[in-house]
């Protein structure tokens, strides 16, 4: 079963991802999985436990555990900050979300500190949580894509969301030097490329004021996994049986022209 990443829509709000890889994204949200709707103050995962779920695809444990303290470095330079309502106006608060790593070689296990005054951020408290499967996000290959698939999913009620284009930089941590051209070849490019497999339908609209691009707007659609389970169904129906890829795509599109699913789709099916 997939694993499903909730959390407050604070944790989006108030933290900007600089300079994490795909890996260290991928960690990040395999915590925040494990953390949800639990009152420890720690969480324990095995090597083999994390590797799984984060999809880590290196044999070696030495890059694995390079790669869970450079996450750590990053995760302890985001710092929150909070109004503090018992303080005076203006008063603050700042924390890290996990005080600390303890990472264990010899026994491959990783312990992770949970600062549980804010535990509020990772856990199931209303509808404002984004969520959405691990599985999924893990799978996209570019960290670009991970960051705007997060933005989306806050979004997924509406099927769009506009950034300022100075807002998109900061939100994608876009270096500076880009250009637009730079950043249609290395960051628009590759999210289209990975965003095939997960939404139905998906647009990239870029709004001008003049010649100079001002704003982008992304339209998606989520596929619906419903018209996928509804494929088993008519096969009792009719009474045939399937026995190939091939008899599926052709079943498939003959039943549901309009709908584009992916490879995990059909494997399932």
């Amino acid at each position: 079963m997939n694993e499903i990443v909730k959390y407050h829509k604070d944790f989006e709000k108030k933290l900007v991802f600089r300079n994490f890889t795909a890996s260290e994204l991928n960690f990040l949200m395999a915590i925040c999985t494990k953390v949800r709707d639990k009152k420890e103050d720690e969480v324990i995962f095995t090597f083999e436990e994390l590797k799984k779920i984060s999809k880590w695809v290196k044999t070696d444990n030495k890059s694995f555990i390079k790669s869970l303290q450079s996450t750590n470095k990053k995760l302890m330079s985001l710092v929150f900050e909070m109004p503090n309502e018992e303080a005076e106006a203006g008063g603050v608060t700042q924390f890290v979300l996990f005080p600390t790593f303890d990472i264990f070689p010899t026994t491959k296990i990783l312990k992770v500190a949970v600062n549980t005054k804010f535990a509020y951020l990772l856990n199931n408290l209303s509808n404002n949580f984004n969520q959405y499967e691990l599985e999924e996000f893990a799978s996209l290959k570019s960290v670009y894509s991970k960051l705007l698939y997060k933005e989306l999913m806050l979004f997924k009620d509406t099927g769009y969301r506009i950034f300022k284009i100075e807002d998109f930089r900061k939100k994608l941590d876009i270096p500076e030097k880009y250009r637009m051209t730079n950043i249609n070849q290395k960051v628009l490019t590759p999210i289209k490329e990975d965003f095939k497999n997960i939404f139905q339908k998906f647009e990239i609209i870029k709004i001008k004021n003049g010649r100079e691009i001002t704003q982008i707007r992304f339209n998606f659609v989520i596929k619906d996994i419903k018209s996928l389970k509804m494929v088993s169904e008519i096969e009792i129906i009719n009474n045939k049986k399937i026995t190939s890829d091939e008899e599926l795509e052709k079943f498939f599109k003959l039943n549901f022209s309009d709908v584009n699913y992916s490879k995990k789709h059909k494997e399932v099916l």
